[in-house]
């Protein structure tokens, strides 16, 4: 399930239940922490976890890479915040890196 940046992308209710079952399977999460759990949403950490995945073979976190680079940035930060539960997080407004 890999989704493009376009007009068609998913919606945050669509993908959330995917992204839990990561977590809960990881206990955290795993190789996508420098993105989900530190908030690194850019491209381009992304790209380069997905390609690491890639070289791993681990296609489920490849899947997982496309559908959060199909994503508009905001909702990328906001699957983060509300898997890992983090209230304060969620709280705050999400700023853009300079390279996104």
């Amino acid at each position: 399930m890999t989704f493009q940046r376009t007009g068609n992308a998913p919606s945050i209710p669509e993908v959330l239940p995917r992204f839990e079952r990561w977590h809960e399977r990881h206990r955290g999460w795993g190789p996508l922490e420098p993105a989900l759990g530190l908030g690194n949403v850019s491209d381009a950490c992304i790209s380069s976890i997905k390609a690491e995945a890639v070289t791993r073979g681990d296609l489920e976190l490849v899947d997982i890479c496309g559908i959060l680079l199909g994503l508009e940035f905001h909702r990328r930060a906001k699957i983060g915040m509300v898997v890992s539960r983090d209230a304060r997080r969620a709280a705050r407004p999400v700023r853009r890196s300079r390279g996104d």
